[in-house]
């Protein structure tokens, strides 16, 4: 996958279970939202971008 100015990408998922560590992503997050899921695309080109998503899947937070 390449990002819009044609860098290759590198997709990554995975949960956090924790407040704290998934307030160390967005600051927004409740207990009601745990685990979360965070989504990132990190391209060779230093560009970063990630989303965060609560438990029902829905987004809750998007950066990049």
């Amino acid at each position: 996958m390449q990002d819009p100015n044609g860098s290759q990408l590198k997709e990554s998922q995975h949960k956090v279970k924790t407040l704290s560590g998934a307030r160390s992503w967005y600051s927004g997050v409740t207990e009601s939202d745990l685990p979360v899921t965070i989504y990132q695309w990190e391209a060779l080109n230093g560009r970063h971008a990630f989303t965060v998503k609560n438990s029902a899947g829905s987004l809750i937070y998007k950066r990049g």
